[in-house]
């Protein structure tokens, strides 16, 4: 598991020019390395529009959020942290799930469209078998699982009646 670190210590995160910022909007898609980061890996996710908020949550792990929304006072300031554990086989009792590999996020409220995103832990414990619960077909676990978006979800309820887009 991950040693603990201060709230002082990831926040200080926000102001630092050398991290990694992935701007999500309609022109331009994720990059790769946005996708099954390792342990100790650290980067801001930049949204342009509301509907791409939460599509932090997609990249590429399956998470159980823990810990969400939870308040914590920063610098005379409320930080929003949100703490997940990582899902490696199906099911929902708790052996299917471990804190050996984690993910934190924290939203800053001088930052109101960015998102801080923190990954520690063991990358061994994740199950490269394991590609999510819904999943029959030989071919379909043999692959990475990538969750959709959830700007994708909303943009097609949004374009109930439009054709299909077409695809390059």
């Amino acid at each position: 598991m991950a040693s603990p670190v201060s709230v002082a210590e990831d926040m200080a995160l926000f102001f630092n020019e050398k991290l990694p910022v992935y701007v999500i909007d309609c022109k331009e898609k994720r990059k790769r390395d946005a996708f099954f980061p390792e342990p100790g890996y650290r980067c801001k996710v930049r949204w342009t529009e509301e509907k791409y908020k939460e599509d932090w949550r997609a990249d590429g792990y399956l998470w159980r959020q823990e810990a969400g929304g939870k308040e914590l006072d920063y610098n005379g300031g409320k930080v929003v942290k949100y703490y997940f554990k990582l899902r490696i086989f199906s099911g929902e009792s708790g052996d299917k799930f471990t804190r050996e590999f984690t993910k934190r996020a924290y939203k800053h409220p001088d930052y109101p469209n960015e998102i801080l995103i923190l990954y520690d832990g063991n990358a061994s414990v994740v199950n490269p078998k394991y590609s999510h619960g819904n999943s029959k077909k030989k071919e379909k676990k043999e692959k990475p699982y990538f969750r959709t978006a959830p700007s994708v979800i909303q943009t097609a309820k949004e374009r109930l009646n439009e054709a299909p887009s077409k695809m390059q």
